[in-house]
């Protein structure tokens, strides 16, 4: 996501002191002398570290993930690392050989969970809908699917598996905030016509076979989250990675054409 030049320089200011948590970070995993930039803040705060050798992102995560879940996703990421050619974000392990990082600074209380990858080069695909574009995500999303129909977590670790069932209710599994949002634009006659829309595409996910069309999924793969590399498409964004029918992918995806001119084309 694109943040216009003076938000960005107000959320630097903002996150400004949650630099001494990337530095820490960075030095647990053997990494020297690295100059950061705020990237985002739109679910976790990025940044991104880079060293006179090459650049890396560091994922402060939020509050309330068990290290369960997170693990979860990491090793889902390196399976598809090893297994498969798709430019994602790669884990980086700290020198004790730990994907997650504690990490407690001096005159502050809380405990800050962090994650470093290796850096991705590219320019997000965002607004520049082209075709061939859409059509070459179609294709890695089939290959996530493809990796996901025979993948299976270690019994220790977790996902998400229940989130796509509340599908069914436009408020389901909304932040209080979103809700009241959302309960301030629509009248209750429109609420309850997006309940009843809501409930008619849950009842159709429901119909899947989820011995054969269910696994984990990628659950927000949009353009802001594709990236145009030298070497193709890249997929970021991977937290919200959920056990879910392989069409809450296409879902998704489709979802985000919305607002394109050319959405039927895509």
């Amino acid at each position: 996501m694109q943040i216009p030049p003076d938000d960005l320089q107000a959320k630097r200011l903002l996150y400004a002191d949650l630099e001494p948590v990337c530095h820490q970070a960075l030095l647990q995993c053997g990494i020297h002398r690295a100059e950061l930039r705020f990237i985002s803040d739109t679910a976790n705060n990025i940044f991104q570290a880079k060293t006179a050798e090459q650049a890396y992102c560091v994922r402060i995560c939020q509050q309330g993930w068990r290290d369960s879940e997170l693990l979860g996703e990491l090793y889902w990421l390196a399976d598809l690392n090893k297994h498969t050619t798709l430019i994602i974000p790669k884990p980086i392990p700290t020198l004790s050989g730990d994907l997650i990082q504690k990490i407690k600074l001096p005159n502050r209380e809380e405990l800050f969970t962090a994650v470093l990858f290796h850096w991705i080069e590219g320019e997000l695909i965002g607004d520049n809908a082209e075709s061939q574009y859409v059509r070459q995500v179609g294709r890695l999303m089939g290959q996530l699917h493809n990796h996901a129909a025979t993948f299976q977590l270690p019994s220790h670790l977790e996902r998400e598996r229940t989130d796509w069932l509340g599908m069914g209710n436009l408020l389901a599994n909304m932040k209080p905030e979103n809700a009241a949002r959302i309960k301030a634009i629509l009248t209750p006659n429109q609420i309850e016509l997006c309940n009843e829309a809501a409930s008619r595409a849950a009842a159709t996910i429901n119909e899947i076979d989820s011995s054969q069309n269910f696994g984990l999924i990628h659950s927000d793969l949009h353009l802001n989250n594709c990236l145009l590399t030298n070497s193709g498409i890249g997929i970021l964004d991977f937290d919200d990675c959920q056990f879910a029918p392989f069409t809450c992918d296409l879902a998704i995806s489709i979802s985000d054409f919305d607002t394109f001119d050319n959405r039927d084309v895509l």
